[in-house]
């Protein structure tokens, strides 16, 4: 490190690192720097980002085997909620149309 360095009492020797709205990584973290940004943004199941981080960063079958059963077991629940919706019950109870988020996957209400 530099000796003019004065964060010393802030550094934390990981290979990435999650700080609220801030993520870092250095060059040797860039698979788990991905994972975090992932959860951050929420954009699969906390299963699959396990299951996706631990064969891309092992290569193990195992793991690919859990992630593609994660895979599964979410379009399993977004294909539940849609039959929830096309039998006429809303997840709130409202007479309001859920619309399906293209990146959450979160049901939000729409009004028409």
């Amino acid at each position: 490190m530099s000796q003019h360095y004065r964060g010393h009492g802030y550094y934390k020797d990981e290979i990435a690192v999650p700080d609220g709205k801030l993520i870092t990584a250095s060059s040797a973290g860039s698979l788990l720097w991905a994972k975090f940004i992932v959860e951050e943004l929420g954009l699969c199941s906390n299963l699959q980002s396990k299951a996706w981080f631990n064969y891309f960063s092992t290569g193990d079958a195992q793991y690919y085997g859990e992630m593609m059963n994660s895979l599964e077991k979410d379009a399993l629940k977004v294909r539940y909620e849609k039959i929830i919706f096309l039998r006429g019950v809303t997840p709130t109870g409202t007479n309001r149309i859920p619309k399906m988020s293209l990146f959450s996957r979160n049901l939000t209400e729409v009004g028409f």
